[in-house]
């Protein structure tokens, strides 16, 4: 089964190469299980530790914007960003480790420093640093975020729809016994790259949609490859979140390091 699904990625890396699509059979992706498909997606993520990136972020709430940062992300320790609207002048830095969420506002000289109730906040969504972290990595996250779950025992239990360069896997969960309210989970994974293009998550009991989408792959190494534009859009009943995220210049296990100070003299918000 390996070495089969190592012919299936090898030849599709080599398409890329020579700028075709691959021709994947639907009959043949039913002879892999869904074990096999996780796995494959966890080794297709790249093998680095450290990523570091300038990006361009559009986003919408009440109204549009535009802002232009830093971020570095050392994996399961500390994303860390730095938010410089206009002039190269920062005016925001934030840093998330596992436990807690740290930002500096520079324009009205204030600062947070707690809990990942701050995220909620700003997104609308209940996240920790690992969900959030999948987010900007371009990587599988499971719903709802703040709690443990078993991904492979999740994915075994996804009906797969196979298409010709695509992979749907979906989850539908009933959040009662006979209720017709549920949290629906879908997944779309690219047969070029192996990568996740596009994340769903309706919760119909909270009236709550997530919406992800990735493009404009680089690569990484010889097989691995990553995302440099991301959108994200957040529903609820009351409020609308779109975020548009463009990664320049994406490098990859580079040294860095991730400077936070206080000043003692700035407000605590919250």
């Amino acid at each position: 089964m390996k070495n089969f699904l190592y012919i299936i990625i090898t030849t599709c890396i080599l398409a890329a190469c020579a700028q075709t699509k691959p021709v994947v059979k639907p009959r043949e992706m039913k002879q892999i299980d869904r074990a096999a498909i996780y796995d494959t997606i966890v080794k297709y993520y790249g093998n680095y530790k450290r990523m570091n990136t300038r990006f361009e972020a559009q986003f919408t709430i009440d109204k549009a914007q535009t802002i232009k940062g830093n971020l570095r992300i050392e994996r399961d320790s500390i994303i860390w960003v730095s938010i410089t609207p206009a002039l190269n002048l920062e005016a925001f830095r934030i840093k998330l480790t596992p436990d807690s969420v740290y930002m500096v506002n520079r324009l009205n000289k204030s600062y947070y420093a707690g809990t990942y109730d701050i995220v909620r906040r700003l997104t609308g969504v209940n996240m920790n640093y690992q969900t959030v972290q999948a987010l900007l990595l371009n990587e599988l996250i499971m719903y709802p975020f703040t709690q443990k779950t078993d991904t492979l025992v999740f994915f075994r239990d996804m009906n797969v729809n196979n298409k010709k360069t695509e992979i749907e896997l979906m989850h539908k969960q009933l959040l009662r016994k006979n209720d017709t309210l549920s949290v629906q989970q879908q997944f779309t994974f690219d047969l070029l790259y192996y990568r996740l293009t596009k994340t769903s998550i309706n919760d119909s009991g909270l009236g709550s949609k997530l919406d992800l989408k990735y493009e404009k792959y680089k690569a990484i190494d010889t097989l691995s490859y990553f995302p440099t534009l991301q959108n994200f859009e957040v529903k609820d009943k009351k409020n609308k979140v779109k975020i548009k995220l463009q990664y320049e210049h994406v490098r990859f296990n580079e040294e860095q390091t991730y400077p936070f100070t206080i000043n003692e003299k700035y407000n605590r918000l919250f």
